[in-house]
């Protein structure tokens, strides 16, 4: 049986934990500082130390202690459209520091991820160099980036890029699309996957032992005719057409919630299923 001291010390260290969900969220990561999750926890800076050896740490062990808690929040709907195999780019919304997380934990494939070039700085940049994550200068036209993103593609393999480039910091609405998208699906003729995250916003307001329901929505692939050198004009107008998908099952997932779009995606692939078969079947004489 724990004694009181022992209950208080463990009671110290979630709330600690708790709180540094609240504020890698908000603030990003490597924005953020060990004072900033103790003030978020209200204890003092040197208790953190106590707990935790560097703010490396204590992402560390969120992600090796709250593994389960996480999975159990999250809904995936449509994983089978992103290509079993091949080339494709899976284009999402983003809110929050965990979409990485989000997007990909259920995807039967590798995928490697546009990270902006900021957040490439030691120890993280070991573990997103060895984990499938390259960098972006954001704010300007980034060849590496690009050529490293049809490298990628080229292996027949996933690459994952926000399309508004970076999170939306409004926690109720989608940003804006970012012509860097466009000119990958332009370029390379890959098939576009636009995917809505829902609810990841709301980590922010993580409480206790209550991580937020979130959902995962992959669209049906689109595909753009190559364009060997895309214009910013027409960049933008492809990123537009696929945010325009992403934002349709964004928003019909706030309207509809996740169980009525579960239902719905379920009862889509029956009568599909159902189809197809009837096409296979022979016909009576």
């Amino acid at each position: 049986m724990s004694t009181p001291a022992r209950g208080n010390a463990v009671d110290k260290r979630r709330l600690i934990l708790d709180s540094a969900i609240h504020v890698f969220a908000d603030q990003g990561f490597h924005h953020c500082r060990v004072s900033d999750v103790a003030d978020a926890a209200g204890v003092a800076y040197g208790l953190v130390y106590h707990y935790f050896d560097s703010k490396e740490e204590i992402l560390n062990t969120l992600f090796s202690e709250r593994w389960q808690l996480m999975l159990d929040a999250i809904t995936e709907i449509d994983s089978q459209n992103v290509p079993a195999e091949g080339p494709a780019i899976v284009a999402p919304n983003h809110f929050s520091f965990f979409d990485h997380f989000f997007i990909a934990v259920y995807l039967r494939r590798r995928v490697q991820f546009m990270a902006k070039s900021q957040l490439f700085k030691p120890p993280a940049q070991f573990i997103f160099s060895h984990g499938g994550v390259f960098p972006v200068m954001r704010g300007r036209r980034d060849e590496e980036a690009f050529k490293t993103a049809h490298a990628v593609l080229a292996r027949g393999n996933v690459v994952v890029m926000y399309t508004e480039g970076g999170r939306s910091r409004d926690p109720s609405r989608l940003g804006e699309p970012k012509p860097g998208i466009g000119r990958l699906a332009l370029e390379s003729g890959a098939p576009i996957v636009p995917s809505a995250i829902a609810g990841s916003a709301k980590v922010r307001n993580w409480k206790k032992l209550q991580f937020p329901k979130v959902t995962v929505q992959y669209g049906e692939p689109i595909r753009f005719e190559v364009v060997e050198n895309p214009s910013r004009d027409q960049a933008q107008a492809a990123a537009e057409a696929i945010f325009e998908r992403i934002e349709g099952l964004y928003y019909g997932l706030q309207k509809n919630g996740r169980s009525a779009t579960v239902r719905a995606s379920r009862a889509a692939r029956r009568a599909a299923g159902a189809a197809e078969g009837a096409t296979r079947r022979p016909a009576t004489p």
